[in-house]
């Protein structure tokens, strides 16, 4: 298949997961966890996926940002 054709039938890959999937492939264990929490943070999460976001796990914690003090 020439590129072409692929680019005429595949949606072009998100950079971030691009990154991701290589994060997770060489990173150490808990940074490839994040990277897993990352992707499915909508079903980890439920309806918190959009007011908050994981960005660290160290020692079995996970650190999450949230957009304000009344929603942490």
């Amino acid at each position: 298949m020439s590129n072409r054709d692929r680019q005429d039938h595949d949606p072009p890959a998100r950079v971030g997961d691009l990154i991701d999937a290589v994060l997770a492939s060489v990173a150490p264990v808990e940074v490839a966890t994040i990277v897993r929490l990352r992707r499915d943070w909508g079903a980890v999460a439920g309806p918190w996926s959009t007011r908050c976001r994981p960005v660290a796990l160290r020692n079995g914690v996970l650190t999450v940002v949230v957009g304000s003090g009344l929603e942490a």
